[in-house]
This record gives C-alpha cells, structure tokens and sequence, in this order.
C-alpha cells in the first residue's frame, strides 16, 4: 500500500522495494544491484526496518543546526531600544543597533525588528 501512494517519494519507493526484495529472500547485494543503492545502504535499510518494523523506514528528526543568535539577543536588542540613540540620530535603525551591538549581523536586527513589529 506505501508504494501505490502517488506521492511517494523516490527514497520511500526505494526503501519499500528493499523490504519487499529481502522478504522474498533476496541477498544484499542483489538488492543493491536492483534498486541502484550501495549494499552498505541495503543493509542499514534491512537492520532498521528488522528493529522497528515500517516506522524504522521512515526518517529519523536530525538536530540541525543551532542558531547563532538566542533569545538574549533579542534582549539585548530591546535594552539598546530603550536607551537613546547615538548624538546627530533622531532613532535607532538596523544599521546603528548592529554596530552598537557589535556582535549581532544588521540583517539579522532588521529581522527582529520586523518580527516585532518594531
């Protein structure tokens, strides 16, 4: 049923096929040969799909990357707003926070700034 889904992806089909191909008994590296995927991939497929049943073909949340600027960035953001800007400027913009901040990229203020509503 998971492989007659029209939006399946390519790598579903191929983890299916792997399933099914090792079910009827075929070894790795034939598996490998009929689906076009390295055996060392086969095998992984077989191990998770053995420990986790269909669930294991699914892919597993990655941590991705952490963000650079945290929530006390924003605080610091906010604390400068509340001082008055530097002598000649009428108001804080992108550009001043930034440099006053030193640490903080401007697009990255004019995004908090916006998200705000700022």
């Amino acid at each position: 049923a998971r492989c007659r889904l029209p939006r399946t992806l390519q790598r579903d089909l191929k983890r299916a096929r792997i399933v099914l191909l090792a079910a009827e008994g075929c070894s790795t590296r034939a598996i490998a040969k009929t689906v076009g995927v390295q055996p060392r991939i086969v095998s992984h497929w077989r191990h998770r799909f053995a420990d986790e049943g269909l669930a294991g073909l699914e892919d597993k949340p990655r941590p991705g990357k952490k963000p650079i600027y945290t929530k006390a960035t924003g605080k610091r953001i906010l604390a400068l707003l509340d001082k008055p800007p530097p002598a000649g400027f009428a108001r804080w913009n992108g550009p001043l926070l930034a440099e006053a901040l030193g640490d903080v990229d401007v697009q990255y203020v004019w995004r908090f700034l916006r998200e705000h509503k700022i």
